[in-house]
């Protein structure tokens, strides 16, 4: 059935929803955060320190998403577990397919990506049952309760962390896998242990899947203490960390500490290297020469002091954080974050960028943080720059202090103020949970299209005043007393370290007032059925103007909306084609609320594909739900002037998106 009132009472809902949220009279980016421990209800009774996240999201089904941390399988198998999700990270399980299984840890390091267009997850991982044993692995489908395939199995390696890609070449797709990872299996005889592991083609092919491995350091590294007496040939190695960021284009790059001398604090380079072919150079990570001693990688930074591995800010270990990513737009704007200092009062991020594919960074930071730790940066197709990472604020008279972890977005490098997005505070302790490291080496930061996505391990006391962008919790909890509850929904949990999913979703926000000479509405259903006019009216002093489109009239008047087909995905997805918007007016899709909504907009043609999946609260067969289209006039059109704007609606299981990279563009364009 048809859900039936008149468009008036639409109207009235949208408009009174955005004066009710928004009181100023324009249209502005805005951003809607969502935050879910992920947890699954199911283990409610655990207090584990569930530390040093990683997350993928399928670029393929922004829906589709895979998490880490340490956690053990809970029955104790073989395998240890990833977390799922299939509903955009509303609801999470967990899926024990990583082989080696550790009844404490689960693994000892592992990440997580997803092929852009395959759908494959690959994760590198350190197992729990051999300490050092590296396993990049795979799987075709990570939902399956089938034990991911081993592609790469190596003896004495440390914090291997994963990228994908997928590249068309010829009209076929291949999975460009990157592994950077400290190899301490190269210890001798000459110590340069930061390396990637790489495949251009991953996704089918038998063990090892086309993975090589590749020494990134040219330079002296290091010497380690040597063991008693007779010593041996000194061994050497540089730091942990080591990261890997692609473009589409075939640039690579990879960003490592080049350690010099070893103690406490450490005395490290941070170094960037570049290989214009999708590491497939005949001498891969060569194509950035330093200036001044004309070897390979440029170091961002030389003769940094890093405070020795397992130096303690407040309960937290540091000593090698770092993150590097490129721009989806521009090969040559490259973003890196670090962190430095002798000691833990003195450890600071710094960001900074290169505009010259990793030639020059410049001589000063743009953003710093002092007393933090765990960067992630991600870029958007927008352009712009996500900055995400945890921060100890010391207590006033000593005691125990709070750590903090904010997403800072930024258009223009932090020239102007970020948008700081408080994400949690806690007091820093762990609760039940114990050993040092309670936040792990690293939390994770990415972007598909618009969107950020991003998971951080933090304490976990359910308390409403720790998250100031909002929480859900799937595990027992009773925010009015701030107690965790076991599976009974009755036992009080000591509280411990869980991983958070989050998700910032931007688009133009709703903000005008009940008057008809700024915001307007397709009113009269026009001769042909796939065609809607766009006007705005004249007589405002106001430069901004929004057409709204509620849809649910839209599948009386100018969609066919089946509903759900037999057997098939309930609700399914819609696809919705529009031709002639071009740069003259932004869509963006809000719920009843005025709130945006989880979509994708595409490019197809001469127009644009906007995807989005209906809430099962809100879907109703043969309707779409209460959602309503804006449009929103861009300084490129002209009020009075009609657009016509040819849309048809197509329904199917799957989003619509671009090949090679997968969805283009999320939310706004």
């Amino acid at each position: 059935m048809f859900q039936k009132r008149s468009l008036d009472a639409v109207l009235k809902k949208v408009l009174t929803c955005a004066l009710l949220l928004f009181a100023a009279q324009s249209i502005a980016a805005a951003q809607a955060v969502h935050v879910v421990n992920i947890v699954p209800q199911s283990r409610s009774d655990e207090s584990r320190t569930d530390s040093e996240p990683n997350l993928a999201v399928n670029p393929l089904n922004v829906l589709q998403m895979a998490a880490s941390a340490f956690t053990p399988d809970p029955a104790g198998g073989a395998n240890a577990p990833i977390y799922i999700s299939t509903d955009g990270g509303a609801t999470w399980a967990l899926n024990s397919i990583v082989p080696g299984n550790n009844a404490v840890s689960g693994t000892g390091d592992i990440t997580l990506r997803f092929g852009s267009t395959s759908g494959v997850l690959y994760a590198a991982i350190l197992r729990g049952d051999l300490a050092f044993q590296l396993n990049i692995l795979r799987t075709a489908n990570f939902t399956a309760a089938t034990t991911m395939d081993p592609l790469v199995n190596r003896a004495t390696d440390d914090q291997p962390y994963v990228q994908a890609l997928s590249v068309l070449t010829g009209g076929v797709s291949a999975d460009h896998v990157y592994v950077g990872n400290n190899n301490i299996s190269l210890r001798l005889p000459v110590g340069n242990t930061a390396s990637v592991d790489l495949s251009q083609d991953a996704a089918t092919a038998p063990a090892p899947a086309g993975f090589t491995t590749t020494s990134v350091e040219p330079r002296v590294t290091a010497a380690l203490p040597s063991p008693p007496p007779p010593p041996p040939p000194a061994r050497r190695q540089d730091g942990p960390s080591v990261r890997t960021a692609i473009h589409g284009s075939g640039v690579v790059y990879a960003a490592y500490f080049g350690w010099r001398t070893f103690g406490a604090p450490n005395t490290s380079d941070v170094v960037v290297a570049r290989d214009n072919n999708f590491g497939a150079s005949a001498a891969p990570f060569t194509d950035l020469i330093d200036a001044m001693d004309r070897l390979a990688g440029v170091r961002v930074m030389t003769g940094v002091q890093i405070p020795a591995l397992g130096t303690l800010l407040g309960n937290q270990r540091i000593g090698s954080s770092l993150s590097i990513v490129v721009d989806p737009n521009n090969s040559q704007r490259v973003y890196l974050a670090w962190a430095d200092g002798a000691n833990a009062a003195a450890y600071t991020i710094h960001v900074r960028v290169s505009t010259d594919s990793g030639q020059n960074w410049g001589n000063a930071d743009i953003r710093s943080v002092t007393s933090a730790t765990n960067p992630s940066l991600a870029v958007s197709t927008a352009g712009k720059l996500g900055f995400l990472y945890q921060r100890l604020i010391a207590a006033a008279g000593g005691g125990a202090g709070t750590w903090e972890t904010h997403l800072e977005l930024t258009t223009d490098n932090f020239v102007t103020a970020p948008k700081d997005i408080l994400l949690h505070r806690a007091l820093d302790n762990v609760g039940g949970a114990g050993g040092a490291g309670p936040l792990g080496d690293y939390n994770h930061l990415l972007s598909v299209g618009t969107v950020f996505y991003g998971i951080f391990s933090a304490n976990n006391t359910p308390d409403a005043a720790n998250f100031p962008s909002g929480v859900t919790y799937q595990r027992r909890a009773n925010f009015t007393t701030q107690t965790l509850l076991g599976n009974d929904g009755v036992t009080a949990v000591n509280a411990s370290i869980d991983p958070f999913f989050f998700r910032v979703t931007e688009s133009f926000k709703i903000r005008c007032p009940l008057d008809p000479r700024h915001c307007s509405i397709v009113r009269k259903p026009p001769l042909d059925r796939g065609l809607i006019k766009l006007k705005c009216p004249l007589g405002s002093n106001l430069q901004e103007c929004v057409v709204f489109d509620p849809l649910p009239r839209n599948c009386l008047i100018k969609f066919s909306c089946p509903g759900c087909p037999p057997g098939g995905l309930c609700p399914p997805f819609y696809n919705i084609y529009f031709e002639g918007l071009k740069n003259i007016w932004e869509v963006g899709l809000f719920d009843g609320k005025g709130e945006p909504v989880l979509y994708s907009v595409s490019p197809r043609g001469r127009g644009v594909v906007l995807t989005f999946r209906p809430s099962k609260e809100n879907f109703r067969s043969g309707s779409i739900g209460d959602y309503t289209l804006a449009f929103h006039l861009t300084s490129k059109g002209k009020r009075g002037v009609e657009y016509p704007i040819r849309t048809s609606l197509q329904v199917r299981e799957t989003p619509y998106v671009v090949a090679p990279g997968g969805v283009v563009n999320l939310s706004k364009r």
